[in-house]
């Protein structure tokens, strides 16, 4: 399951890979799909792996720079048994907009 347009465009041809993709109001600066909608979707899963990615990660913080990524993101992070957080070495030293759960890491 994601709400990227992008990861479902990537995987999508894959055999053997049962897909699903998350509706709600598109964001087309990062082609993912937020808000109430993507959220309520959620919110009825299971979800055993989360993968999300970050802006920013400071002093163990970790922060995106949109509001309903990041409540979408933080709902994926809360459910899931398993986290992993996807960021490169560019977004250390970086704090966004929206902070996200603080033991994110710690789980």
């Amino acid at each position: 399951m994601t709400n990227s347009l992008s990861v479902f465009n990537l995987l999508e041809a894959r055999e053997g890979c049962d897909l699903c993709l998350v509706g709600g109001m598109y964001r087309r600066r990062t082609a993912a799909f937020v808000g109430p909608m993507a959220e309520d979707a959620l919110r009825a899963l299971g979800i055993d792996a989360a993968f999300i990615g970050a802006n920013g990660i400071l002093d163990g913080d970790v922060s995106t720079s949109n509001m309903d990524e990041g409540r979408i993101q933080q709902l994926a992070f809360s459910k899931a048994d398993t986290r992993y957080l996807i960021a490169d070495s560019s977004k250390i030293g970086g704090r966004y907009f929206c902070p996200l759960q603080s033991e994110i890491g710690h789980r």
